[in-house]
C-alpha cells in the first residue's frame, strides 16, 4: 500500500499538506477522500519534514520558514550581543582584565554583592576579597571597589543594549555600544 500526503483539494493552489498516511506500516480506519491525498515515492516520504509543506504541481515543496518579526529579530539581537559578554580592562590590577558574562544570572549575582560593599555590608563572610568566574569560567580576585566597578559597568551596558534594541524593535537604527570598559571609574563629570 503507498504512502500519501493529505491536502485539501478545494483549498487555493497550493494547498498545504496537512498530514502524512503510511498504509504500509498502519491501518486506517478511514482515509481523506482520494482527491485529498497525493501518493508519495519513497524518495519523498523519506524527505518529507516538519515544516509546513504544500502540493505544487505534484510534487511537495517545504515552504520557507517565514521572516522574523522586528521583536525576534530584536530578541535575537540582544542575547546575541549580551552573550558576547564585557570586555573588562583593569588599569590598577591586570589580573582582573577578562570578558564577563552580562546573563541575567551573573547580574543578579554580582549586583547582591555590589549592593552590599556599596551599603557598607562589605564582601560574604566578612572577606576582605571576593573570586568571581570570567566569561570562561577562570577566577579572579576583586577588591570593593573594582568588584562595584565591575558591576556598574555591566549595568550600563546592559541598560544602553537594552535602550538600542527598543530603537530596533521600533524599526529605528541602533548604535550599538562597544562591549568593554576600563576600570577603576574616575569621577564622572556632571551634565
Amino acid at each position: 500500500m503507498p504512502k500519501y500526503a493529505s491536502f485539501d483539494h478545494t483549498a487555493p493552489a497550493p494547498p498545504p499538506v496537512i498530514g502524512y498516511y503510511d498504509t504500509d506500516t498502519f491501518e486506517y480506519p478511514t482515509l481523506p477522500d482520494a482527491a485529498d491525498l497525493f501518493e508519495m515515492t519513497s524518495e519523498q516520504w523519506d524527505a518529507r519534514v516538519a515544516e509546513p509543506s504544500v502540493i505544487d504541481n505534484g510534487e511537495i515543496v517545504v515552504l520557507p520558514p517565514p521572516p522574523p518579526t522586528p521583536q525576534q529579530a530584536t530578541d535575537k539581537e540582544l542575547t546575541t550581543r549580551k552573550a558576547n559578554g564585557i570586555a573588562i580592562t583593569c588599569t590598577t590590577d591586570s589580573t582582573i582584565d577578562a570578558t564577563y558574562a552580562l546573563d541575567d544570572k551573573t547580574l543578579a549575582e554580582i549586583g547582591s554583592v555590589a549592593r552590599d560593599v556599596s551599603s557598607g555590608l562589605g564582601f560574604p563572610l566578612g572577606l576582605p576579597t571576593f573570586s568571581y568566574p570570567d566569561i570562561n569560567s577562570q577566577l579572579h580576585t576583586f577588591s570593593e571597589t573594582i568588584f562595584v566597578d565591575l558591576y556598574k559597568s555591566m549595568r550600563d551596558l546592559v541598560s544602553d543594549l537594552t535602550t538600542q534594541a527598543g530603537v530596533m524593535a521600533q524599526g529605528g537604527t541602533p548604535v550599538w555600544p562597544e562591549q568593554s570598559a576600563t576600570i577603576p571609574w574616575v569621577a564622572r563629570a556632571m551634565k
